[in-house]
């Protein structure tokens, strides 16, 4: 009641203390995506953000302004968030296909993911800096210029939840916090958090389901229904736990896949090596921050208007600008559509030059295409990391950020005694050791042999809504609601899907990948398992892997409702790099071991090609 109080507090105070933002003014002519003028600045990442006073203020208060413009605006939170899914209308007046496919403009196991969210994340932009120039002009005297000077430099910042946190958490407090203190025109207020959550205003129809009753965003709620709270503490566990997973599967990106049409997005046929991608990991955090019973960033259609999509899309188009950084000469092939959406069927094919709907790259009303926005400094703004930088630095930089305690890295770890409960393939409760200490240098690092993968394919769209696979070693416990953070669990992936599953004319296999090199290394360091030689490895994985599954409404979902699911663990032998400026590679071919998958529900069996 406190947050909901505080959040009609804010929008009064935003909407009566000044005159109307200039930012509501509608343009005449279709709204072009152009970047903030008046050179290129980095967007950083939040918590550095939040270093700077007076950016991290006006930023807020840019939030909240935002927030509280009127839903009809079409450069308001809710228009710019609803063209990512529902409500499914047009927007600036660029109509989709006839009986459409999806909900919304957003493109998905697409080889557009990441070329159509860049300008969708500057048109965000845009409206976020024009608001906090309108801040900024509320204020007198030497505070107007600092906000001024503040808001010029002010760049969208990206949420990084691969980053090692130190002593924090991997998600901030600042997203965590319902409310926050900032400095006003009328001195300081308290005011909600405009990282936590949206409050509609008023709420609309045509959501679906359990949306048509939340007045604001969730994050875990505790039911569907309209009184329902957030369990933000167990968000942040889960999200703790499933940060070195994170991390490996983003260094194994960077390191080992050069082909962009295969790095880009989740859709299938990559081959056993590569069956992850940048949409796949992004998919990974829509499921983990959105959490059981459907909280909005575990739901395609929904998931924009929670204040963490923007920090965590913005955190993938920096992935994507890191990774374009290092592999410059591959980029957008034409391809078949395997996902429909508001403006095109499943089937048509995509290039370099298809249009970028519904985004504007010009007044006159040419859209953005994968060419216009290739390079980030032409909307704007770069990335710390690459900015003027060398490939070598490049893969430094990533080195430094990603190498240490990854699926290709060894870590430094306190020897514990082998816990008890780890009795096999059966559902009681049991214990893995978590004492382990932060990761080395690179310098220090000793290289295992072989990369341990658990590969992952399913169709996006069997079920109703999004679901999550857990991989355990031992026990666990039988209550999927605990699933998320149980001692046991080695990773969990999420398949990122739709409220209602789509409206797709066949299934849309996607793949993931949760890593079980940097698990199995702790686990030889705790004597769970002698060494990390292959005889050893399958011998304890045949015995104490298992997988199951569950609904974005927290219910587990048996294998058989996921026909096409596909359970596999690969390995491949490792070339240790040299200098700081390598990455590990992986050599030769990869390892299917169908003796650890068969016979398991949605396991790879021995006869089964793996493609």
């Amino acid at each position: 009641m406190l947050f909901q109080t505080l959040l009609s507090a804010s929008a009064f105070f935003l909407t009566t203390t000044s005159a109307a933002p200039s930012v509501v003014r509608r343009q005449n002519g279709p709204i072009a995506v152009t970047g903030i003028g008046g050179g290129v600045q980095p967007r950083l990442e939040l918590r550095d953000l939040q270093q700077d006073a007076d950016q991290w203020n006006i930023y807020l208060l840019a939030m909240a302004r935002m927030q509280a413009m009127s839903q009809d605006n079409p450069l308001s939170w809710f228009q710019i968030s609803g063209i990512h899914g529902r409500p499914m209308t047009a927007w600036d007046g660029v109509n989709g296909v006839s009986n459409p496919q999806g909900q919304g403009y957003c493109t998905h196991a697409s080889n557009l993911f990441l070329t159509w969210h860049r300008p969708y994340l500057a048109l965000y932009e845009q409206s976020v800096v024009a608001n906090a120039l309108d801040a900024a002009a509320e204020f007198d005297g030497e505070a107007r210029d600092r906000y001024t000077a503040a808001a010029q430099r002010l760049r969208t910042p990206y949420w990084d939840w691969a980053k090692d946190p130190g002593s924090g958490h991997a998600i901030p407090d600042s997203m965590t916090m319902q409310t926050v203190s900032v400095t006003t025109p009328q001195g300081g207020q308290t005011i909600a958090n405009p990282l936590y959550s949206y409050q509609f205003h008023p709420r609309p129809g045509g959501m679906g389901g359990q949306y048509d009753a939340w007045d604001r965003t969730y994050r875990w709620p505790a039911s569907t229904s309209a009184s329902t709270f957030d369990n933000d503490s167990q968000m942040v566990t889960a999200i703790d736990n499933g940060r070195d997973g994170w991390r490996a599967r983003l260094y194994n990106l960077f390191a080992n896949y050069h082909d962009y049409m295969i790095a880009s997005n989740e859709a299938a046929g990559s081959g056993a090596g590569h069956y992850d991608s940048f949409e796949s990991v992004h998919d990974a955090i829509h499921g983990v921050v959105g959490g059981p019973n459907g909280g909005n960033m575990n739901i395609i259609d929904v998931a924009a208007f929670d204040p963490a999509f923007w920090l965590h899309h913005t955190m993938v188009d920096r992935c994507f600008a890191i990774w374009q950084a290092l592999n410059p000469d591959s980029y957008v092939e034409p391809q078949a559509q395997n996902h429909g959406t508001f403006w095109y069927n499943q089937g048509t094919v995509m290039d370099i030059s298809s249009p970028l709907v519904p985004f504007f790259a010009d007044p006159s009303g040419n859209f953005h295409t994968s060419q216009t926005i290739r390079d980030t400094t032409a909307l704007g703004y770069t990335y710390p990391e690459v900015a003027n930088a060398s490939p070598d630095q490049v893969r430094q930089a990533v080195n430094q950020l990603y190498g240490g305690s990854t699926a290709s890295t060894a870590r430094s770890v306190v020897p514990a005694a082998a816990p008890s409960g780890l009795l096999g393939r059966s559902t009681s409760y049991g214990s893995l050791p978590s004492n382990f200490s932060s990761a080395p240098s690179l310098s220090s690092i000793a290289f295992p042999a072989r990369e341990w993968l658990a590969n992952i394919k399913a169709d996006k769209y069997s079920v109703e809504g999004s679901y999550y696979i857990f991989f355990f070693v031992g026990n666990f416990t039988k209550d999927p609601s605990g699933w998320m953070n149980d001692p046991n669990l080695v990773g969990m992936h999420s398949v990122f899907s739709m409220a209602g599953g789509g409206s797709q004319k066949h299934s849309v296999l996607v793949t993931g990948v949760v890593p079980l090199t940097h698990k199995l290394q702790e686990f030889v360091a705790s004597g769970l398992i002698p060494d990390l030689g292959e005889i050893s490895v399958r011998r304890f994985l045949r015995s104490k892997l298992q997988w199951r599954m569950m609904k974005s409404d927290g219910c587990e979902l048996p294998a058989s409702a996921v026909p096409s699911l596909r359970i596999s663990v690969v390995s491949s032998l490792i070339q240790a790099p040299k200098l700081p400026t390598e990455f590990p590679k992986w050599i030769g071919d990869f390892k299917t071991h169908t003796d650890i998958t068969n016979g398991l529900p949605g396991g790879l069996c021995d006869n089964e090609a793996l493609d």
